[in-house]
């Protein structure tokens, strides 16, 4: 279906708002993973599904509001001296606690996160109160590298654990070959966000301890839908041994669902943190949007938005608030289509941004 372009005049610019998606690209940076200790999210799953993936390229939009996916999973940032395994991951300063509502498995994924790079160091499970896997990695590259926007080169990433398989010591080596194949905006049951998409040509080989290869235990594509503030809001994992990028049933799907954000920064791991404001979502909206930002200090702060005579229509935000991210939703059911431009202060600093009201 043919999308509407709608035209907004304002002096000599025109500013041109296509629906569902905005004309513009995001960058995704490290303080935009989920690294606040006290953070949580929730990703909806199911296996074994039929799934559109949409295509890549620039402006796509992809919708995922309307799957049924009956799992639930919770993602929790943990401090890692609280976490069973934290003795292992000595480099780690990013930890998720994974807990899946249907049954008593606690998943703890240790990463290392800079500026640069999100590198994954390995993960422990737990059933109860035994140990069921530990995986530490011996070697590995990152998975991501910071920051990320479409038009990278595409990138190699490795995970090399050695462990036991049958009754063999081996090395496994989980591995792909990365590219960010799209941009655009995807709908979740949460909301509509910007978002770069990235596909991973995915391998799981087997190796003697010698080096000698044994067998691929498997081989698939997957695709991350990447996005500013949320982190991943999408996962698809492709069935083994299909090599159809344009795969029409996936092995597993995982979507977010729910998003809490810690306001107490205090703890977070150590990594620099930015004064941010995000894009709007979504964007065009009718009657209502939310924005979002960071703060990397505490701060006074104020958030405005105007209309393009200059004329304040709305005072969101007026006060000083501890280092966090922070949501504001905005109703604007009051006043007429048109771009809006909101504007954040921070201790004298001032970043802007436009939204698109369109009825």
């Amino acid at each position: 279906m043919k999308k509407q372009v709608v035209p907004f005049l304002c002096g000599a610019i025109i500013f041109l708002i296509e629906s569902p998606s905005l004309l513009a690209q995001i960058t995704v940076k490290a303080a935009d993973a989920p690294s606040t200790v006290g953070i949580s999210f929730e990703m909806s799953q199911a296996s074994d599904m039929t799934i559109n993936l949409g295509q890549p390229g620039t402006n796509q939009y992809w919708d995922f509001s309307t799957l049924n996916l009956p799992n639930k999973i919770l993602w929790q940032v943990v401090n890692i001296e609280e976490t069973p395994f934290a003795a292992r991951f000595p480099n780690s300063n990013l930890v998720y606690k994974v807990t899946k509502t249907n049954n008593d498995t606690i998943e703890y994924d240790y990463a290392h996160l800079t500026e640069t790079d999100l590198t994954e160091l390995g993960r422990g499970k737990v059933v109860g109160s035994q140990v069921t896997e530990l995986l530490v990695s011996k070697r590995a590259t990152p998975k991501l590298h910071l920051p990320a926007t479409f038009g990278d080169a595409n990138w190699y990433s490795a995970l090399e654990i050695d462990t036991t398989y049958l009754v063999f010591e081996v090395t496994i080596v989980d591995s792909s070959f990365n590219q960010i194949d799209g941009w655009g905006t995807i709908k979740t049951s949460y909301g509509e966000f910007p978002c770069l998409r990235i596909r991973q040509d995915h391998s799981t080989d087997v190796y003697t301890a010698a080096g000698a290869y044994l067998l691929t235990l498997e081989r698939n594509i997957n695709y991350f839908w990447v996005t500013n503030f949320y982190g991943i809001a999408a996962t698809v994992t492709g069935k083994n041994k299909v090599a159809d990028p344009n795969y029409a049933l996936a092995k597993s799907v995982n979507v977010m669902t729910n998003f809490v954000t810690s306001v107490c920064d205090l703890c977070a791991p150590a990594i620099s943190r930015e004064f941010i404001l995000g894009q709007n979502y979504p964007n065009p909206f009718n009657p209502s949007t939310t924005f979002f930002y960071q703060l990397n200090q505490p701060s006074n702060v104020k958030l405005q938005v105007f209309n393009l005579a200059g004329q304040e229509v709305a005072l969101l935000e007026n006060g000083a608030q501890l280092p966090g991210r922070y949501e504001i939703h905005w109703n604007a059911s009051h006043l007429s289509s048109g771009i809006y431009v909101y504007r954040l202060q921070m201790n004298g600093r001032i970043l802007t941004k436009y939204c698109a009201l369109v009825k």
